[in-house]
């Protein structure tokens, strides 16, 4: 079922229930999936017991919606760019001039991004998950020394 949500904030249309005292975290009160259109701005997914939705297999999707960018990497100094920093990157530079709006360029990094973590395999995702770890444990270290 979808439903068009107006700005009136006042009116409720989700049955909701008090936040649990134990674990902090809100109950279930909905038993069926909703979809709700926020007047054009973006929607809300009510999907009871999955706590996170995501791209699966996506690469092709990104890739056309933002054919655009996928042309203009084409002509990037690197053949693995990322487009987010590599010197010589076409897209960043059709970002700096203009030519390319910054939102969808954002939009585009964001998308990439999720598909490309749903693409990855267990495996790759423990090794990313250790290695941010790692990280975040070096920079607790090199605050504490500095303090």
């Amino acid at each position: 079922m979808v439903q068009a949500v107006d700005r009136d904030f006042s009116k409720e249309l989700l049955k909701t229930k008090e936040i649990s005292t134990h674990t902090k975290k809100g109950k279930h009160a909905t038993t069926h999936r909703e979809i709700f259109v926020l007047d054009g701005y973006g929607m809300i997914i009510d999907n009871p017991g999955m706590r996170e939705i995501g791209l699966a297999d996506a690469k092709d999707g990104v890739s056309s919606v933002f054919s655009e960018i996928e042309q203009l990497g084409k002509y990037c100094k690197f053949v693995n760019c990322t487009h987010e920093h590599e010197p010589g990157c076409n897209v960043l530079s059709a970002v700096e001039s203009g030519e390319l709006s910054c939102e969808k360029y954002d939009g585009y990094i964001k998308l990439k991004k999720e598909s490309d973590y749903y693409d990855m395999t267990s495996l790759e995702k423990r090794r990313k998950d250790k290695s941010f770890g790692r990280m975040v444990k070096t920079a607790m270290k090199q605050i504490k020394k500095s303090l």
